[in-house]
């Protein structure tokens, strides 16, 4: 019998529960989502921010939602694989620059010459302040 004594049972109506969309977040935290429409539908706390990566092409997005719970221009950005070059040329022109050993050289050779202005310098200070003799050479 049913519960109303009369042998029918009470027909409720059937309720919608909408599916549970399935996210791929990996053992890594790497939440992978399809497209930017995945990206706008995932669901963010209020306050916090999450890198979504696009399953379907070389992008990934940043949502961001603010402490009232409200959804922030959702940032999108490609990324691509970057391969290392040992042979990577130099972007400056390499040529108008000398080595180390070509400076060193070029300063001693500057300093040997008894004509350079350091060295003239030197000799008219020496000049004011007299020679050893006391005596002044002008």
């Amino acid at each position: 019998m049913g519960i109303f004594g009369n042998g029918y049972q009470p027909q409720y109506p059937a309720q919608y529960i909408p599916p549970v969309p399935q996210y791929n977040v990996t053992e890594n935290g790497i939440i992978w989502v399809q497209g930017e429409s995945g990206a706008k539908s995932y669901p963010v706390q209020p306050g916090k921010n999450t890198v979504l990566f696009d399953s379907e092409s070389e992008r990934f997005f940043i949502k961001s939602v603010d402490t009232n719970g409200i959804p922030q221009k959702l940032r999108v950005f490609e990324y691509h694989e970057t391969v290392e070059d040992d042979a990577v040329k130099p972007s400056a022109d390499m040529s108008n620059y000398i080595t180390r050993d070509e400076f060193n050289a070029a300063i001693e050779k500057l300093m040997a010459k008894p004509d350079n202005h350091y060295n003239n310098q030197n000799n008219n200070n020496q000049n004011r302040k007299g020679n050893k003799n006391g005596k002044s050479s002008f």
